[in-house]
């Protein structure tokens, strides 16, 4: 049944079924491994964006944990997020807004790293690197969202880091 609120992006039904305690924590994984946050944030790459991030707000006022890792130990909610700056601009800048905004003080955001090492700015840099050619509206948006993202992690403590040192990674 929650699957069915998140992909339908309807945040008052979602909502009232988080309060009535008929769903699983926001914090469970789904039937597909994903935690509800991944899928509300991919999903919402595709959907109206307003009803998206209204999703991602409902989960937040839950306690959905945007440091939590997905299924495979992929990403946090940030990385899936600075993973669609360039492609979903007009969903992804402002998600990623949310969620830091959301997320506890002081947090060191270099500590958050997918199974390769990377970081959330470092995917947030890949985006800038995979640019292409296309219409040019399209490509502004996309680079200025990436350039704004970029910021944005900086402003809320993010290092210039693209990956990990190799000591956080656990390597020596």
């Amino acid at each position: 049944m929650l699957t069915t609120h998140l992909d339908s992006l309807d945040a008052p039904a979602l909502r009232a079924l988080l309060q009535s305690g008929g769903a699983q924590s926001v914090n469970t994984k789904l039937d597909d491994g994903r935690l509800p946050l991944h899928h509300a944030i991919e999903n919402g790459s595709a959907a109206d964006s307003a009803a998206a991030l209204e999703i991602v707000r409902c989960l937040l006022d839950f306690d959905a944990d945007p440091t939590s890792l997905d299924e495979d130990g992929q990403g946090t909610a940030l990385h899936v997020v600075a993973g669609s700056l360039a492609r979903e601009p007009g969903f992804a800048l402002p998600c990623l807004r949310l969620l830091l905004d959301w997320m506890p003080t002081p947090l060191d955001l270099d500590t958050l790293l997918d199974a390769e090492g990377n970081t959330p700015m470092a995917v947030a840099v890949q985006q800038g690197k995979q640019l292409g050619a296309g219409d040019p509206a399209t490509q502004q948006a996309a680079e200025d969202a990436v350039v704004s993202g970029v910021k944005t992690l900086l402003s809320h403590g993010s290092g210039l880091l693209q990956y990990a040192p190799a000591a956080k990674r656990g390597k020596k």
